[in-house]
């Protein structure tokens, strides 16, 4: 698995979390004051979790930044 796809995985997994909740929330039989809070929940479900991968994927950037960084200037010095 390269690393473009490890990014783009997570993206399509809740993209397909969004679609499935959407779907089910259409097709059970539901009046609209339940309707509209069921897609309420969903939809406050599904930002919690892009803000939790959001952040993840923040962090992970910050480490592999500063590993390349400490990389760079290692080798910057020992060519010195």
């Amino acid at each position: 698995m390269t690393k473009q796809q490890a990014n783009i995985n997570p993206m399509l997994f809740f993209g397909g979390l969004v679609v499935g909740a959407v779907l089910t929330a259409l097709y059970t039989p539901k009046n609209g004051p339940e309707m509209r809070q069921k897609l309420k929940q969903n939809a406050d479900k599904v930002s919690e979790n892009l803000k939790s991968n959001t952040n993840d994927i923040k962090q992970k950037a910050q480490t592999i930044k500063e590993t390349k960084r400490g990389a760079a200037a290692s080798s910057y010095y020992n060519l010195g």
